[in-house]
């Protein structure tokens, strides 16, 4: 069953971009919504939330977040839903930070795993 998804896509300064997109999320889901809409910003960051009747935002990251969203949210077939954009792209420096850290990390450990082992003794 399509629907159609309002995305309140933040700007950097003023009002939000509203966007319609039609969504089947019986043969999508939140990744391919996530790059759906990611596609309207030149290919950013975005984060999403679920505007429920109340205007309250609801993180959607998940599978089971977008299923309740979609049985719980619809008003007309239509979800509405707030996009937050990396306009500076923070987080995707965030990521690569926390990446490298890590690489650090298991490069050190290997070190140290390396070192503790005990010399090959020399062959007579």
């Amino acid at each position: 069953m399509a629907i159609v998804v309002k995305a309140f896509v933040g700007q950097l300064f003023g009002s939000p971009d509203v966007h319609l997109l039609e969504f089947d999320p019986e043969t999508g889901g939140i990744e391919e919504l996530r790059q759906e809409i990611s596609s309207l910003v030149d290919g950013r960051d975005v984060k999403l939330w679920w505007l429920d009747q109340d205007g309250d935002r609801i993180r959607l990251s998940s599978e089971k977040q977008l299923a309740f969203a979609v049985k719980h949210g619809l008003k007309e077939n239509v979800l509405r839903v707030s996009v937050s954009v990396d306009w500076l792209g923070l987080d995707a420096a965030g990521r690569r930070a926390k990446q490298l850290a890590e690489e650090r990390r298991a490069a050190a450990a290997a070190a140290a795993a390396a070192a503790s082992c005990p010399a090959p003794a020399p062959a007579a």
